[in-house]
């Protein structure tokens, strides 16, 4: 596949009035580019996986359809000392740690951060990004992981422990924790119970239920699905240390469902738990992290006004909600590159 050949998708579907999805790498936890209440034509990226690394610049340019695994396993390749901070699921595309870009706009004409840098802060809300110029990160040749165990009942002071120093560590040091329900078996007798676990060091081998010792080719690995996983995710910024009963409520509320599991990260809760939380984390306005995608936020209605998106919009980015409205009218002023969740056109009168 071809860049040149996205142009006349754009300007057909534009001409014929059609809403475009555009899918790239991996998953998203709303299924946004795939799936609509309104007939669309899909924009496959998935063939533009082109990887091209410059040790020199420590830059790489990504194609937007390349997945995280594929960079990572280029990088592999390269260098035994470089890495990129892009996360542990390697299965989606690549947007972190971003120095430039190439974008094509509502027009089918490609702009990069020269031309225009306002384009690059709304993704696929301002155009189809065509390929990412991205940082590479030095890393040690040798690197330390662990993961630790522990049931929740009679350990929630680790916990506690933990949201008292994790934002203290050293940056270079990535310490997170996860909170799971299970079951364990005695005899004939099964029983729900709570775990958390703790991962230190970033490896995404590691990380991504793989073995230290697994060879890099998994990272290439494109399973089909054989049997469908449905799910619900949600975010929130933890801005006050959760204490003993918090603790408690979060073990009470996990033992009652089937799976679930609440990963905490030092920077990173569903409808139930949401609500329980609400003393712990962001206020005026609740926050999420854009990754994990919440349509239960909130949702685009049928006249894209920008008031009502705003309930939503700042949870996601706060202040800066109001600025890519405002690239957004100047950039796609009728409002093509439209979603459930895209940035609409900055309307005072709506």
């Amino acid at each position: 596949m071809k860049e040149k050949e996205i142009r006349p998708v754009i300007l057909c579907s534009k001409k014929l009035g059609q809403l475009i999805k555009i899918k790239s790498g991996g998953h998203d936890y709303e299924g946004i580019s795939y799936r609509s209440e309104y007939p669309f034509v899909m924009l496959d990226l998935s063939n533009l996986n082109k990887i091209k690394i410059d040790l020199s610049e420590e830059t790489a340019w990504v194609q937007a359809g390349a997945t995280l695994g594929q960079f990572y396993y280029a990088i592999a390749k390269r260098s035994k000392v470089h890495g990129f901070p892009g996360g542990v699921c390697f299965s989606v595309g690549t947007a972190d740690n971003v120095v430039d870009a190439r974008v094509m706009d509502v027009n089918g004409n490609i702009v990069d951060r020269k031309m225009n840098e306002d384009l690059l802060g709304g993704g696929a809300s301002f155009g189809v990004i065509l390929r990412w110029k991205l940082k590479l990160v030095r890393v040690p040749e040798k690197l330390t992981v662990f993961t630790i165990r522990r049931n929740l009942e009679g350990n929630r002071n680790l916990l506690q422990k933990w949201e008292n120093i994790s934002h203290q560590l050293p940056e270079d040091l990535f310490f997170r924790a996860a909170v799971q329900n299970g079951r364990s078996s005695a005899g004939n007798i099964t029983k729900k119970r709570v775990q958390f676990y703790f991962q230190a060091q970033y490896l995404v081998l590691h990380f991504f239920f793989r073995k230290p010792n697994d060879s890099p080719e998994v990272l290439l690995e494109k399973r089909i699905p054989t049997r469908k996983n449905y799910s619900k995710g949600t975010s929130d910024f933890v801005k006050t240390p959760i204490p003993e009963s918090g603790w408690e409520m979060n073990e009470r509320l996990l033992s009652e469902e089937e799976r679930f599991l609440m990963i905490m990260e030092p920077l990173a809760w569903l409808r139930k738990l949401y609500k329980e939380m609400e003393p712990y984390v962001a206020k005026s306005p609740r926050t999420a992290y854009l990754n994990y995608r919440d349509f239960g936020l909130g949702t685009n209605q049928e006249d894209y006004s920008y008031s009502k998106a705003k309930i939503w919009g700042e949870k996601y980015f706060k202040g800066n909600f109001e600025r890519l409205a405002k690239v957004k009218s100047n950039a796609d002023p009728k409002n093509f590159f439209r979603s459930e969740q895209s940035v609409p056109p900055y309307q005072l009168s709506h």
